[in-house]
């Protein structure tokens, strides 16, 4: 059986690459209207009170930070993990953040306050 090519990785072709842009376009008008949508902007407010956040980037909910070092980056994962949120590493010394599109604005809040205690503790 073959299977259905909106599927496959391997084949991209000029029906699957709009239907992506499509989705993503629906995706971020409906979900993420009246959330805090961008926790990038959220933790931006934290670079003072944290000096090894090296830089914060991220779209809508799709967000990343970047810390001094890859032991610190694993003690924020760590303490996060131990507290109740699943934090992705990414690359050398990134965290990253991607909650599925129906999170509540409760769950976001949560997340949040979690990360912060996380940074908090590996300071």
């Amino acid at each position: 059986m073959q299977p259905y090519p909106l599927t496959t990785k391997d084949s991209l072709t000029s029906l699957t690459a709009p239907a992506g842009i499509t989705l993503v376009t629906v995706a971020g008008r409906s979900a993420v209207r009246g959330k805090k949508a961008c926790g990038a902007a959220w933790i931006i407010t934290w670079i003072p009170k944290y000096p090894f956040l090296v830089d914060v980037r991220g779209l809508g909910l799709m967000d990343a930070i970047e810390l001094d070092s890859r032991e610190r980056r694993d003690r924020v994962i760590q303490g996060a993990f131990a507290r109740g949120l699943l934090l992705l590493g990414c690359g050398y010394k990134v965290i990253r953040f991607l909650p599925p599109l129906d999170v509540r604005q409760r769950e976001i809040d949560m997340a949040l306050e979690i990360l912060e205690a996380a940074c908090k503790n590996a300071l």
